[in-house]
């Protein structure tokens, strides 16, 4: 679920760090950080799943609450709780990871959020009475909601915002990436978030830390004679630690093949730096490409042939 672009992001932005403090020495303290960050990552992506499952819920609240007062109206005595049956939300109220999380979960958000959020969603956004009118919905009506809950009610607050900001560390880092994972997830839940990140993908993690930080010197080495025609003062840093990720991939990650590492990083660059870095990387990685496969200094597996 974790994939390997949202790991490269990871990484970038702990090579930025280090850069700036100019701790390289530290780099076993930056490795623990890169999981430690992405286990948080984990943890706000569960938050969110909860916090929509007891959004969603707080409508059985309203409704006892309609009910049990002196002199109820018949709008309150059938007040709609169909999003109760939502499917997503029924997947998410069973999911492990979910259970598993409830007693830090309780211990973080504050319950008037939950009853805020809810009266924004049900009681000011349209699309929600959409929802209701209808008595029957699809798989994808089901997630559709959701996700108007998730962007109009949930990240639509600033207020929401700013106070999860002071619960997570590098929220502002996570939060984009974590959107992506939230809409994903509620398309297809998985019971095990243990899954969020395999062992392959945490030890390439930690590999491509170690290997940009230890062989900065060398790598900087074959960037410098390219960088005649630039005014390297005027490069951005994260430029040029992009480009030391990609030449640890060509060199020293022989499953990656050359074309996927020059396409996920200049995506990468596109998002994360100047409109004209996409240009200067890909002219930059593939004259160093050449270059080294010219020396036979990349090797890659070739998955096309049969093993011997």
């Amino acid at each position: 679920m974790f994939s390997r672009r949202q790991i490269r992001l990871k990484v970038l932005q702990l090579l930025y760090e280090m850069y700036v403090k100019n701790d390289y020495a530290l780099q076993k303290q930056y490795k623990k950080e890169l999981f430690k960050r992405i286990q948080t990552t984990k943890e706000l992506l569960i938050f969110f799943l909860k916090l929509l499952v007891d959004v969603v819920q707080f409508v059985q609240v309203e409704a006892t609450q309609r009910k049990n007062k002196n002199f109820p109206t018949p709008e309150d005595i059938n007040f709609n709780t169909s999003i109760l049956n939502n499917s997503v939300i029924r997947d998410l109220i069973e999911n492990t990871a979910l259970v598993n999380y409830k007693q830090k979960y309780t211990a973080l958000i504050d319950p008037d959020w939950i009853r805020i959020i809810y009266l924004s969603f049900t009681h000011h956004d349209p699309a929600y009475e959409t929802y209701i009118q209808k008595s029957n919905h699809t798989h994808g009506e089901d997630k559709d909601i959701l996700k108007v809950l998730f962007y109009n009610s949930i990240l639509g607050n600033d207020s929401f915002v700013s106070y999860l900001d002071d619960l997570f560390p590098n929220f502002q880092d996570d939060i984009t990436l974590v959107e992506k994972l939230v809409v994903s997830m509620l398309s297809y839940p998985l019971e095990n978030l243990t899954k969020f990140v395999d062992e392959d993908k945490i030890s390439y993690a930690g590999d491509l830390l170690d290997i940009c930080s230890s062989k900065k010197k060398y790598l900087d080495e074959l960037i410098k004679p390219k960088l005649v025609n630039w005014d390297i003062d005027r490069i951005p840093v994260v430029d040029i630690i992009i480009i030391e990720m990609a030449l640890s991939e060509f060199l020293y990650f022989e499953t990656i093949p050359l074309k996927v590492t020059i396409n996920e990083y200049l995506e990468i660059i596109k998002e994360y730096s100047t409109p004209k870095s996409a240009q200067f990387l890909n002219g930059i990685l593939d004259n160093i490409k050449n270059k080294l496969l010219a020396e036979n200094k990349i090797i890659k597996k070739d998955f096309t042939k049969p093993e011997q």
